[in-house]
């Protein structure tokens, strides 16, 4: 007799591998590709797994499932999609499913925490900086929690009552104003949805430009009995996008983001159920099951998040080998993407004008910012007007240098330099975690125990900043300032008129629309022509681009440098595209480095740096045995760090080649290969940059 079994995909933590299963089920729900399932495996009495197969296959006793989540299968046509993926980046149908459709888990409300001062006030002893901190808060009547980083002096007026946590929710701030509809777009719209191409670059300088053309192309795919899916790099409620899509598409709009596995599942359910909708997602959208879907539109392709930092897919690139027609909307594109328009992989459209706004290169003084720049700063803030400044290091200083023998403090976990913070006196490093009180720590070299600050942070600027404009209101942006969850809320207060001048990192070109802000200065960024990153400079290319492209077009815009005279620099001063894309492509072609050679990063961790180094080396030597006489390049092993994520050291085996078939076949045949226990890998198939 022939009874269906069902083949489930699961990990496996004795082996750490995925493993394909059969089981058998009782269920009167449809089950296919993509179910989720629990069932016992093993040790485990709820292990979570997805369906990969049915099978014909006579009476065997397989054990049964005990648990089947969904009531359909919500991915199941999207079965050879996800196949063909895992094949080309080397990772299993599991770990992709787990990313897509995540099991649902205990949700915690988010809302974002203020403290405000006690009433009334206690008696308890506080020091001068407790005391500085308290009167702060009360002048401010409420400041938010995500303002300060682990504070010892914020626990203490806690513990001492001083001053209390409050929540307080918060409604994006509306962008309406500045939507207003274009009636040029039409001929455009019209001649990209009839052509016979499948993918197209479209090229941009003004984020309200793709808005409009966006919700243009979205109607007229609507009246052709389509659905469009929109792809954007972030879909924050406070992203203003989203407000727009609300103004025109709101019964036919669904939100697909990753963010709440319940709402996304729900979107998922709706998707499968309804046709001629507009769809706006995340990267992981590009799966999404859309039965009538007529256009796929990725905004800001140059951004680097479309790269999973955990599977290491890039969705992007899966976008434009699906069997959809795929727009790419672009304001400077990747080095990659232009080369295969070029190459005729792509049809090119360009709106982009001929007067762009360029960065004025201005030379580095003393003081922290220069008189010229204040001068303009004061000008601002007496016409209302906002000012942005990019810094790329955090903290108060990132250097903290022995008086005694003129070396930096450093880390002793993983070596790289430590970042003072003043408003609690510590040490931290950026790179593992480590940190200690400032006043416990010894320099490393001669033991010395009198530091000086060198360099300056966006924890230093902010402070510098509130001295030099005291009626100002400033705010920062950085890894220590904001929550994951409500950073892009932060920005977008700030875009409407919150604050008056913001000192950040590269979160600050996560918005859209900063329409307000009339000044930006970038600071230090002269260390970037030192990196051994191949794409370090097109990385800070676009990120300068996006700050000039979320401004008002007649921002003025500087950049405070060493060396103005100094000619790469200037080529990204200048924001002319056709010239850097040519400077670029020229330093590429001399290190065989993308889009002249393709790259696959091999990286191996352990929490031994000897055996790590011991494995490494055997690795390297298996490659380099299997790859002789074809056009394949191995460099490594290297960077041998410590890193906080794996509590271990990571090393680098990099490769380069020309054809796909030169390395798959060896690839896969590592990848069967038992590695020593206390080994982890990582695959990255076309890195962002090592």
């Amino acid at each position: 007799m022939m009874t269906k079994v069902v083949y489930v995909t699961f990990f496996d933590q004795l082996t750490d591998k995925d493993i394909i299963m059969p089981f058998l089920a009782k269920t009167t729900k449809v089950i296919g590709f993509s179910s989720r399932v629990i069932i016992k495996y093993k040790y485990s009495s709820h292990k979570e797994a997805y369906v990969y197969e049915i099978k014909e296959e006579e009476n065997l006793s397989y054990p049964y499932i005990d648990e089947i989540v969904d009531d359909f299968p919500l991915l199941e046509d999207k079965k050879e999609d996800i196949e063909k993926t895992a094949d080309y980046y080397f990772c299993s149908v599991y770990k992709i499913l787990e990313r897509l459709l995540p099991f649902p888990k205990k949700e915690e409300e988010y809302r974002k925490v203020f403290y405000v001062p006690c009433s009334p006030t206690p008696l308890n002893k506080i020091n001068k900086r407790e005391y500085e901190l308290l009167e702060l808060i009360r002048r401010e009547k409420k400041i938010p929690k995500d303002d300060f980083s682990k504070s010892a002096t914020i626990n203490s007026l806690l513990e001492k009552k001083y001053i209390k946590e409050i929540y307080d929710d918060e409604k994006a701030p509306s962008f309406s104003s500045f939507y207003a509809s274009d009636n040029d777009n039409e001929k455009l719209v019209q001649e990209i949805l009839d052509s016979e191409e499948k993918n197209i670059l479209v090229e941009t300088d003004n984020n309200l430009k793709e808005f409009r053309f966006a919700i243009d192309i979205a109607k007229e795919t609507l009246k052709r009995n389509k659905s469009i899916l929109i792809i954007s790099p972030n879909i924050s409620l406070a992203n203003p996008f989203i407000e727009f899509l609300n103004m025109n598409f709101k019964d036919n709009l669904v939100i697909l983001s990753s963010n709440k596995g319940k709402e996304r599942i729900a979107a998922l359910k709706r998707i499968n159920n309804e046709s001629n909708i507009v769809i706006y997602g995340d990267k992981y959208a590009v799966f999404a099951p859309i039965k009538d879907l007529g256009l796929i539109l990725v905004f800001q392709e140059e951004n680097y998040l479309y790269k999973d930092e955990k599977l290491f897919l890039n969705y992007k690139d899966i976008a434009l080998k699906s069997n959809y027609k795929t727009v790419l909307f672009s304001k400077c594109p990747k080095l990659m993407t232009k080369a295969k328009q070029l190459k005729g992989y792509l049809k090119g459209y360009s709106f982009k004008a001929q007067n762009l706004v360029q960065y004025k290169l201005i030379q580095k003084e003393d003081d922290v910012i220069p008189a010229e720049l204040l001068y303009r700063i004061s000008e601002c803030l007496k016409n209302k007007e906002q000012v942005l400044i990019f810094h790329n290091s955090r903290g108060t200083s990132p250097f903290y240098k022995c008086d005694k023998c003129s070396k930096f403090a450093i880390c002793p976990s993983c070596g790289n330099t430590l970042t003072y913070y003043e408003d609690d006196n510590r040490l931290s490093c950026l790179s593992c975690g480590y940190h200690i009180e400032a006043s416990e720590y010894y320099c490393s070299s001669c033991g010395g125990k009198e530091f000086s600050k060198s360099g300056i942070g966006t924890m230093g600027i902010q402070k510098y900043l509130e001295e030099k404009f005291k009626n100002a209101k400033i705010s920062r942006l950085d890894a220590d300032s904001y929550k994951d969850k409500d950073y892009h809320m932060d920005l977008s207060a700030f875009a409407t008129g919150d604050n008056d001048i913001i000192v950040g990192t590269k979160e600050l070109k996560e918005n859209y629309l900063l329409p307000k802000v009339k000044l930006i200065i970038v600071m230090d960024i002269d260390w970037i022509f030192k990196s051994s990153s191949y794409n370090i400079e097109e990385n800070y290319y676009e990120i300068l681009n996006a700050l000039l492209n979320s401004a008002r077009l007649d921002t003025s815009a500087y950049i405070i440098t060493s060396d103005p005279t100094f000619l790469p620099l200037n080529i990204i001063a200048q924001q002319d595209y056709q010239k850097f894309y040519e400077y670029t492509l020229n330093k590429r072609r001399m290190i065989m480095a993308p889009p002249y050679y393709y790259l696959i990063a091999l990286r191996l961790f352990a929490r031994d740096k000897n055996f790590l180094l011991n494995v490494s080396d055997k690795v390297y030597s298996f490659f380099e045995g299997k790859f002789k006489g074809r056009k394949v390049f191995l460099i490594g092993p290297y960077n041998v760090k410590f890193f906080k994520k794996q509590r271990g050291y990571k090393s680098l085996i990099m490769i380069k080649y020309r054809k796909r078939e030169d390395i798959e076949d060896v690839i896969k045949a590592f990848l069967n290969m038992r590695l020593p226990k206390g080994i982890g890998l990582e695959i990255d198939v076309d890195p962002e940059g090592e």
